[in-house]
Parts: structure tokens; sequence; C-alpha cells
């Protein structure tokens, strides 16, 4: 249990770290056990509140706040808005052709 080497000097290292090993396995025991134990009917409660909560407040989270495309919105509204952000340069061809 000690192994073969022991001697009066290092009796009491040797039996200290035996102690250590056994009281490290009965706690990884222990914890193993209290995982796997079900939840009492207060900690079902208090686990439940917590989650509806979450939920809630994702669901009900804010929207965002940039505007909104509006895609019934003529094709001279986009063009606008390019050419005013960009005053110097001119719709992208592209971007004239997605539009109109």
């Amino acid at each position: 249990l000690l192994g073969d080497d022991v001697s009066e000097d290092n009796f009491p290292a040797r039996m200290a770290a035996l102690i250590k090993r056994k009281k490290q396995a009965l706690a990884k025991e222990l914890e193993k056990e209290r995982k796997d134990r079900t939840m009492t009917h207060g900690q079902q409660r208090t686990y439940m509140r917590q989650f509806c909560q979450e939920l809630e407040n994702r669901l009900t989270k804010p929207k965002s706040k940039h505007k909104e495309l509006d895609l019934d919105a003529d094709d001279h509204t986009f063009i606008k808005v390019v050419s005013n952000e960009d005053s110097e340069d001119e719709a992208p061809r592209l971007w004239s052709a997605l539009v109109g």
C-alpha cells in the first residue's frame, strides 16, 4: 500500500500521500453522487424560474434600432440615399441594376 521502500524516514510522507489520495478519491466519488442526485422541489422551482426569466428576456429583447429598408419605396429614394452618402461618386452600376 505504501510501497516496498518504506523506512522510518519516509513513512510520514508516504502516509500523508496515501491519506491525500484517499481523500481525493472520496471527494471525487461524493461529487459524482451529488451530480447524479435528483433536484429537490425547491431547486427545481428555482431552476425553472431562472430558465423562464432568461427565456422571457431573450424573447422581449428590444428590436434593432436601425431603420428598416422600405422595399415599397420608389427607385429614386434608394439612389438618393447612395448619392447623398457618397456625394462625389455616383451610384454603383450593380446597385443601380438591383434597384431598377
